[in-house]
């Protein structure tokens, strides 16, 4: 591009580089210079709107319950395990085939609604049709592992598509497989839902932070427009992976561990009766030396009523599954 400039009767000429109309200024992408900082593949992806905070919300929520009584509360399990398999094709639909770069306030609240409203009854179909439940809860454990290792390295740390994809496929089948079996899945429902738990509390915590596991889940899944989408690992995105995937992970398998072990011994079999009854004897101003005469500690009540806990199908236990 030239342009001429007139002075005293002189005309000068200037010669400038052409700018193509489609040519628009570079901006700096989240993380690449700065650790912290907000770029411009960050903005579409953490306006904070009431979309956002109830994502946020929801994420926190049930990443929770799966982390620290997955194994517990196995009719809950199965539910979210149908609930976010419903709303990852949705995700996945809207993301590729609505080219939707930067919806509104308005859009995205749609969305949310229509993957919470289809979760609700994919939850519900799958906890109906027990125990097919059982390989959803697999699925999406193998998942959330795959995503958790994709998102540790810029641009993931497998940058092929197509190996991605079989990473993901190969971990979701992993977890899958000894799923379907009644004997080992409830040692597969423990590791499972430590890890979509610990995901989903991952993509909670990134939505208040802005670490950039947003934009990795979407980056995963082929999702590059613009054309300088990134996915950049920093500070705040280190920080989420290190303490929620290590020490999460950890809390949440202690948690696990002990409603397994309850579980198989069987404590609602247990005579705490003797506790009762020695309250009442000391309240009477009973000897000391007289209580063990009076009351049946039975090696403080450890005997057990009911070993039924060792035969599985019994009870409410995840042993019935």
């Amino acid at each position: 591009m030239s342009m001429a400039q007139t002075t005293g009767g002189n005309t000068t000429t200037s010669v400038q580089p052409e700018q193509s109309a489609n040519e628009q200024p570079t901006q700096a992408v989240a993380g690449e210079d700065s650790l912290g900082g907000e770029g411009y593949t960050r903005g579409a992806d953490y306006p904070m709107d009431i979309t956002s905070y109830l994502m946020g919300i929801l994420f926190l929520s049930t990443g929770l319950i799966s982390l620290l009584g997955g194994y517990k509360y196995k009719w809950m399990t199965l539910f979210l395990a149908g609930f976010y398999t419903a709303g990852l094709v949705l995700v996945l639909f809207i993301i590729k085939f609505q080219n939707v770069t930067d919806p509104t306030t308005s859009v995205r609240l749609v969305y949310l609604l229509v993957c919470v409203v289809s979760g609700l009854v994919t939850g519900g179909f799958f906890v109906c049709m027990f125990p097919t439940g059982r390989l959803l809860v697999g699925f999406i454990g193998g998942l959330s592992l795959s995503m958790i290792i994709l998102a540790t390295d810029t641009d993931l740390l497998i940058h092929t598509k197509l190996w991605r994809y079989i990473l993901i496929g190969s971990l979701a089948s992993l977890f899958v497989l000894p799923s379907a079996f009644k004997k080992t899945y409830p040692f597969m429902s423990i590791i499972s839902t430590i890890c979509s738990g610990c995901y989903l509390i991952m993509l909670g915590v990134d939505i208040f932070v802005r670490g950039g596991l947003l934009a990795g889940f979407k980056y995963a899944w082929g999702f590059t427009e613009p054309d300088d989408y990134r996915y950049v690992v920093e500070r705040n995105t280190f920080l989420i992976l290190i303490i929620v995937g290590v020490a999460g992970g950890a809390v949440g398998l202690a948690f696990q561990m002990v409603w397994y072990w309850i579980a198989q011994n069987d404590w609602k079999g247990i005579n705490f009766s003797f506790i009762k009854r020695y309250v009442k004897l000391r309240g009477k101003g009973a000897e000391k030396s007289s209580v063990p005469d009076q009351v049946p500690m039975v090696n403080f009540g450890l005997k057990l009523e009911g070993r039924a806990a060792s035969r599985w199908g019994e009870g409410t236990r995840w042993d019935s599954v």
